[in-house]
């Protein structure tokens, strides 16, 4: 996940039985500046988010800008090294098209 790359959810926007609403929203989205907007919101993500999941259950509107909440980023980004370190994870190179189509020519 990079910013300004188009993130694809397979889990929300394929087609199943689960998922009644990505194609409505898809054909509103020209129509409706709110729907526009959640589309985008799952298409293009920012590059840090921080979400209040108390008061924002579906993470509509992302605090990572937020001055106040800076240490809170700090921490939590500490905490994610820590564990990506722990587990192995190299982080984005591992989401490449490269690493894809490495993976996929076996």
């Amino acid at each position: 996940l990079s910013p300004g790359n188009v993130y694809i959810e397979k889990h929300l926007m394929g087609k199943n039985e689960h998922n009644p609403y990505w194609v409505d929203w898809l054909f509103t989205a020209h129509k409706r500046e709110d729907v526009r907007h959640l589309v985008q919101n799952y298409m293009v993500r920012n590059q840090e988010q921080l979400f209040d999941l108390s008061n924002d259950p579906y993470e509509l509107t992302n605090l990572a800008d937020e001055s106040a909440l800076r240490n809170i980023k700090n921490e939590l980004a500490l905490a994610l090294d820590a564990w990506m370190k722990q587990q192995g994870d190299v982080g984005a190179k591992l989401d490449s098209w490269e690493m894809y189509e490495s993976v996929n020519s076996n």
